[in-house]
């Protein structure tokens, strides 16, 4: 039963995405994190956990895609902090500003490999760990590296906090 609600809401992401591409909505929220109470057990964050995935499998499928629209409706309000090895200048980046910065980087760069490494979806801070493998398009080096991006709620929707390489790699 866990697995097909797991699927259920997947394929209600996949479709609030298509919807929002098609209408031209900003943003396809996916509600906060909300305490589960069982009856006379403790709080589970099953819910939590699902839609915090949902937002970093939506948002690796754009990057992998280089769908600036789909990926740029993960993003919230505030600046963050984005570090993305060196095809691209670190730094805190604000809304109106990520949409150059990956225009930018996905000019510039080819990508190879996009993969999970892993995750941790529930919690205090949900993140996934992502393996990218990508030509620099200047040299045509072939580069890899890999990234965490965590997630954060805000505004009743869950939103990338933060993208920084893995300088240990």
């Amino acid at each position: 039963m866990r697995r097909v609600s797991c699927l259920l809401t997947i394929v209600l992401a996949g479709a609030l995405t298509a919807h929002a591409q098609v209408s031209g909505a900003a943003r396809s929220p996916v509600p906060a994190p909300r305490a589960v109470q069982r009856p006379g057990g403790p709080r589970v964050e099953s819910k939590q956990k699902v839609e915090a995935e949902v937002v970093l499998k939506r948002f690796a499928a754009a990057w992998r895609g280089e769908n600036l629209s789909v990926l740029l409706a993960a993003f919230g309000d505030r600046r963050i902090s984005i570090d993305v090895g060196g095809a691209a200048r670190a730094g805190e980046y604000g809304p109106s500003q990520i949409y150059f910065l990956f225009k930018r980087l996905f000019d510039r760069t080819e990508t190879r490999k996009f993969e999970l490494n892993r995750h941790r979806a529930g919690g205090d801070a949900p993140h996934a760990v992502y393996d990218w493998r990508y030509v620099d398009e200047r040299t045509g080096a072939v580069r890899g590296t890999r990234l965490l991006i965590s997630v954060r709620p805000e505004a009743g929707a869950w939103v990338i906090d933060e993208i920084r390489a893995d300088r240990r790699r």
